[in-house]
């Protein structure tokens, strides 16, 4: 089981994962589909479920997309107690990031163990309101969140299409996935670092690939690719915030920052930032690099973290793993 502490230090993954179900915009208009009449697995996932007519495969996530409704499912499985994580989804907290409970219910999902929960949300996304019918069940080391997203107003079929869709779900929890499979990027492990888990477009490194991690001093290194490109008019701004954005780090300090790819800041393709800054709830001194590669439909982002004592052993190996990065073509 993972220890409250624990599962604060993997808050910079968890959350950016649950940023990201607020708003997924469409990449690709969908073809003409008839409605399919069996589960479809999900790429990436140890999830099948049936989309909804007209919904294809996301080239950017694990789920699917609708160009027209500009409606998404995402499906996300998270390395968390699955009772913990239903247990976070209150009014309450949900309401601090800015999400409203209209509903919830208990649903059964084939192959897990235990009853899962299906909410029904709204949330205001740069003055758009979005509903989301969100299924979350799993077991006590694994957490899965299946999210429909659909601008509110939009007809009520497609909610209803979405919901149907979210509430049939078979879960293979035995079933062993490819950590790499599919990804838009490759990166080699560097030094006590090893890789651990995936989490959608996201890969996590521990020290020997251990997870749960044995220590909250533990470092951590993530790299992954976003789900689409925001307008961003200032690039190094967007670095230095996002740095500022992590989740139970706060007094950020000795903030670097260095272009990438020219000498011109605003021609850059993007920016190192290191950092320090103090665990909240440790009070621990945590070093925190960083470093973004802006592509044409979307950004890289590679962080790592650990304690400001193991700074001089870590930095060394986070920036060669950040130099062995590669997008693929």
């Amino acid at each position: 089981m993972i220890s409250i502490k624990l599962l604060a230090r993997y808050s910079l993954i968890i959350n950016a994962v649950l940023f990201s179900l607020a708003v997924l915009p469409a990449t690709a208009a969908p073809e003409t589909a008839e409605k399919a009449s069996v589960l479809e697995k999900v790429k990436n996932t140890r999830v099948g479920l049936m989309p909804p007519a007209g919904f294809k495969p996301s080239p950017l996530f694990n789920g699917f997309i609708l160009d027209e409704k500009h409606a998404s499912i995402m499906v996300t499985e998270l390395p968390a107690p699955a009772e913990k994580m239903i247990e976070g989804f209150t009014a309450e907290n949900l309401a601090k990031k800015n999400m409203e409970l209209l509903g919830k219910e208990s649903v059964k999902v084939a192959g897990a163990d235990m009853e899962g929960q299906l909410l029904h949300v709204k949330q205001k996304v740069a003055g758009v309101s979005f509903e989301k019918w969100i299924t979350i069940f799993g077991d006590d080391k694994s957490a899965v969140l299946v999210v429909a997203a659909f601008p509110e107003g939009t007809e009520e079929d497609v909610s209803a299409a979405l919901k149907k869709s979210v509430s049939n779900i078979e879960w293979d929890a035995k079933f062993e996935l490819d950590q790499t499979s599919g990804l838009n990027f490759q990166i080699e492990p560097a030094g006590p670092l090893k890789l651990a888990r995936r989490i959608q477009n996201m890969l996590l490194f521990t020290e020997e690939g251990k997870f749960p991690a044995k220590s909250a001093s533990d470092p951590i290194f993530i790299v992954g690719q976003s789900f689409a490109n925001p307008h961003i008019p200032d690039r190094e701004k967007f670095c230095v915030d996002r740095i500022k954005q992590m989740t139970g780090l706060s007094d950020f300090s000795d903030l670097h920052v260095v272009s990438l790819g020219s000498d011109s800041k605003d021609d850059a393709d993007g920016f190192e930032v290191v950092a320090q800054a103090v665990d909240s709830k440790s009070g621990d001194k945590i070093f925190i690099y960083q470093v973004i590669h802006f592509a044409s439909d979307s950004y890289y982002i590679q962080q790592g973290m650990v304690t400001e004592n193991r700074r001089k052993e870590l930095e060394p190996v986070f920036r060669k793993m950040a130099g062995s990065f590669k997008p693929k073509s």
